[in-house]
């Protein structure tokens, strides 16, 4: 596996993060934001470029690992079965109108264990390393999906500040591995 890949396809990420960070912001700030301008158009093709080179670019890195714990596929089909599992539960339980952002949500947290998977696998990460990744990975997913099932039910100003928590502590979450990915080629940790 090439770290580099992961750490030029996490950039990628990062840069598309603050891309959505900087379009949300500006877009939905109460009262009204400005929808469908030149500028929020122009940062939501940047956005979209640089997510899905940045994934790919991450996937490349990820799954050039010859020896993993876990299998691609096997953490695809488990991220797809508790995406239509928290669906069903946001529509009927929560009454939640269906948006994209939980596919984002699941798709960040699926990159992130494969990401957790080749790192170890490879010996980039030690047990302890990849312990506390997945439980910041499982606190960061809980607050993204607590702000995402109440944003239909506070006030406008909380709802505009619900929708950045995600988008924040997704960045620095991204930003965390990178950093721990240097540190490890350092022998740091």
């Amino acid at each position: 596996m090439q770290s580099t890949e992961l750490i030029i396809g996490n950039f990628l990420l990062l840069l598309t993060s603050i891309l959505y960070s900087v379009w949300w912001g500006t877009s939905f700030k109460p009262p009204g934001g400005y929808h469908g301008s030149r500028k929020g158009t122009i940062l939501l093709l940047a956005m979209f470029g640089s997510g899905i080179g940045g994934t790919i670019v991450a996937l490349i890195g990820a799954t050039s690992v010859p020896e993993r714990h876990f299998s691609v596929w096997l953490i695809l089909l488990v991220g797809i079965l508790v995406y239509f599992i928290l669906l069903i539960i946001s529509r009927f339980l929560f009454n939640r109108r269906i948006t994209p952002e939980l596919i984002v949500l699941m798709g960040i947290c699926f990159l992130m264990v494969v990401e957790g998977d080749a790192l170890y696998s490879n010996g980039t990460f030690s047990i302890t390393a990849i312990f506390i990744l997945a439980i910041v990975l499982v606190m960061v997913f809980v607050l993204n999906l607590l702000c995402y099932m109440n944003y239909y039910v506070v006030s406008e100003h909380a709802a505009y500040t619900m929708g950045l928590v995600p988008l924040i502590t997704n960045t620095v979450f991204i930003a965390a591995i990178d950093v721990l990915i240097i540190l490890s080629w350092n022998g740091v940790i």
